[in-house]
């Protein structure tokens, strides 16, 4: 195993950094090889820049075969990252050198040194080899749930009866010390028919919701910013849909990557954390088994986006990590593979932030948790696997292998921090003896690098079989401090095992669920426990903001025919005191407020069909415009926008009049071709105008709004 200090030291081959570079992390990493051709390069001092100084013309790069490039330089929504974008994009398996002149600026005026390195691009893909890579992908995920791929035909009728009374709950134990909530999984089948539904049930096993689906539903849970999640195995991303369940967004990586199914969580701020699979064909591996030397070999990504889907952040386990760092049965695994074949030696299954400026990455095939600096791209620690850094302790899971190493958890999923600090995870125990799978928390000193195991929950023989988790599976603290556990994949079919539980502190079992008829067929990846508000309907990006004047501000919000009413909130920036108004429409003008002062706004929504409120919104800012600027021109437009934005198959224009005015809407191209115009009469109020996306091709177009008095123009995206 080579030290990663040596890795490092191998990567700056080519890497001209002055020692007073104020650069902290650059991607791609310099020297770094198997990148996309749609890679862009990102760039952070770790402090705020200043936007005016980042141009294009202290930018170079050339491609060995693509030539010269221009570039997009852009700022990111956190004001601090640097990201440049590639104009053309990249060909395969050239190598890409990158010269950032001296002059880009923090915002506190400091110059930052510039700084050269290459990075090369993946070669070009013959029919063959992409038919390899997905053949890799197939068999990565045959390894993760048990099936040869998640993808299916749609159920019929026939079916979808057939698959709702095989798929009921039943609920084996439901006592009053259970958190009362609800259940949200997204069962797999490994027999026909598939019968995959996205399902919500309550404790006493009543179905809320459940939508047959063979193709979208991994990953079926509340994201951090109250939406509904989950993955579309046929499109690879990931989609958002609002508490009527209808689907409001769709996410993908950036820099040419697709979503894998693993893992996905998005926040009110709009940044969201993803994971890739990355196949490259050909590598040798026969350093690891003899014979291997043209293997198909499955990376990891993680990327951190923001709002305007810039990357702020990318890990490449091709930049750090090495191929024999994956565990001992997966490496022995590899000598029974055939030239060609793939190793999948990494196999991510869950990232989450990690003190604001880390991220915790779970690997099931090396068997480890990295936390990975999110200022410079570093593992700081490993916990577990071959490159353990930590002193385990009060832990009776020890298991010493024939590598020499010992491991007190395998194969482990969905690990992440708690409030309290610990790190909870469940531990499938692949390959260790005596196998036992289950729930681990572990106190964390970083001071002193040793963990000491603080809780631990192992199933009880059911039937006198131990219940051994083959694959998936997950566990969540909750807020009354029972701990709720899926149990993934269980292979042996011998008995009608439980498959998810929820137990309190001292591990008596308080609620536990399986599958009525067909248990032994069933399981889910992740199943997890939410309080579920159905009134969550607000579109995180439809907050508009427009006409801000010395003393007033227009807001508006997309609403919904659920939602009965709004309690909308506002107050000064940095104060503690809210003024609160409730409101029967999506729409309020701001009065009376002080000139050139920050203010914040927040908006929930009230259902009284469910007798409930939703979380507040995103928070939102605007400044009133100072004493000494103009006021904002005066016309019947008190605001405009589009929703969504970008758009799809359909838009609709929202418009907010003073006054009853005729309007005239024309859309035209980047050269001023005309697409599309509508005149109609415009009424005082808000109006809603539908705009026929579908016939337009992707790409970004100006929409302008003309009455008598006022022309208004908009910028719309077509995706």
């Amino acid at each position: 195993m080579i030290p990663r200090l040596l890795i490092s030291a191998f990567l700056l081959i080519g890497y001209k950094l002055p020692l007073s570079a104020q650069f902290i992390y650059i991607s791609p990493i310099p020297g770094s090889k198997y990148h996309n051709r749609q890679a862009t390069i990102i760039l952070k001092t770790g402090d705020s820049m200043d936007v005016s100084s980042l141009t294009p013309d202290r930018v170079s790069i050339v491609g060995s075969k693509s030539g010269t490039h221009s570039c997009r330089v852009v700022l990111a929504d956190d004001g601090k990252t640097i990201v440049i974008y590639p104009i053309p994009e990249f060909v395969g398996s050239e190598r890409v050198d990158v010269t950032i002149a001296d002059g880009f600026r923090k915002r506190n005026g400091t110059m930052v040194k510039g700084v050269s390195f290459y990075f090369e691009t993946h070669k070009d893909w013959t029919p063959q080899e992409l038919e390899g890579i997905r053949k890799a992908l197939e068999f990565s995920k045959q390894q993760a749930y048990g099936i040869d791929g998640l993808s299916g035909s749609e159920p019929t009728a026939s079916i979808r009866n057939v698959c709702y009374q095989i798929a009921k709950p039943e609920i084996l134990t439901n006592t009053s010390n259970a958190w009362d909530a609800h259940v949200f999984y997204y069962n797999f089948r490994t027999t026909n028919p598939l019968c995959f539904a996205r399902t919500i049930i309550e404790n006493d096993g009543d179905t809320l919701f459940f939508r047959q689906d063979n193709n979208q539903g991994v990953g079926f849970s509340i994201a951090s910013n109250g939406y509904l999640i989950y993955h579309h195995d046929i499109t690879v991303d990931w989609r958002m849909a609002d508490s009527s369940y209808n689907e409001i967004a769709s996410f993908q990586l950036g820099n040419g990557y697709v979503a894998d199914e693993h893992d996905f969580d998005i926040f009110p701020n709009g940044r969201r954390l993803m994971l890739a699979y990355d196949t490259q064909i050909g590598i040798n591996l026969s350093s690891l088994a003899p014979g291997k030397d043209s293997m198909n070999v499955i990376g990891l990504i993680v990327q951190e986006l923001d709002a305007s889907n810039n990357v702020l952040f990318e890990w490449r386990s091709w930049d750090h990590l090495e191929f024999d760092d994956a565990m001992f049965w997966i490496q022995n695994s590899l000598m029974n593979l055939p030239n060609g074949g793939t190793y999948d030696w990494v196999h991510g299954n869950s990232v989450r932030y990690f003190e604001d400026t880390a991220l915790l990455v779970s690997c099931r095939h090396t068997s480890s948790i990295m936390k990975i600096s999110l200022n410079t791209g570093k593992i700081i620690w490993e916990f577990g696997g071959e490159n353990n850094d930590w002193v385990i302790l009060n832990d009776p899971d020890a298991f010493t292998a024939a590598d020499g190493n010992t491991y007190y958890f395998s194969g482990q999923h969905d690990a992440h921090i708690l409030p309290n600090g610990n790190l909870l995870m469940f531990n499938n125990d692949n390959n260790l003896l005596p196998a036992q799978s289950g729930a681990k928390e572990y106190h964390l000193n970083q001071s002193t690098m040793t963990a000491t195991l603080v809780w631990r929950y192992v199933h009880p023989p059911y039937n006198g079989a131990n219940m051994i988790s083959n694959a998936m599976g997950n566990a969540q603290r909750l807020p009354n401090g029972n701990t709720f556990i899926n149990w993934g994949l269980i292979a042996n079919v011998s008995q009608q095992f439980p498959k998810m539980t929820e137990v309190d502190p001292a591990g008596n079992i308080v609620w536990e669920f399986r599958w009525d008829a067909d248990t032994i067929n069933y399981s889910t990846y992740r199943g997890r426990k939410y309080e579920w508000r159905r009134c969550n309907l607000i579109p995180p990006d439809s907050y508009v903001l427009d006409s801000v004047t010395n003393y007033s501000a227009q807001l508006m919000w997309e609403g919904h025919s659920k939602i009965s009413s709004y309690t909308l909130r506002y107050r000064p920036c940095g104060t503690s005191s809210w003024t609160t108004v409730t409101l029967t429409t999506n729409y309020y003008e701001l009065t009376n407020l002080t000139p050139g002062t920050c203010y914040e706004w927040q908006v929930q929504a009230n259902c009284s069909l469910y007798n409930e409120s939703a979380p507040w919104g995103p928070l939102q800012q605007f400044v009133t415009l100072n004493l000494s600027a103009p006021e904002a021109p005066s016309g019947p437009f008190q605001a405009a926008y589009v929703l969504p934005n970008p758009v799809h198959d359909q838009g609709q224009l929202f418009l907010l009049l003073s006054a009853d005015v005729p309007l005239q809407i024309t859309v035209t191209d980047a050269v001023g071709s005309q697409l599309w115009q509508k005149s109609l009469p415009g009424i005082s109020g808000l109006q809603t105008i539908n705009l026929p996306a579908r016939q337009w091709a992707k790409g970004a177009y100006w929409l302008q709004i003309r009455c008598p008095e006022q022309v208004r123009t908009l910028k719309l995206l077509r995706q």
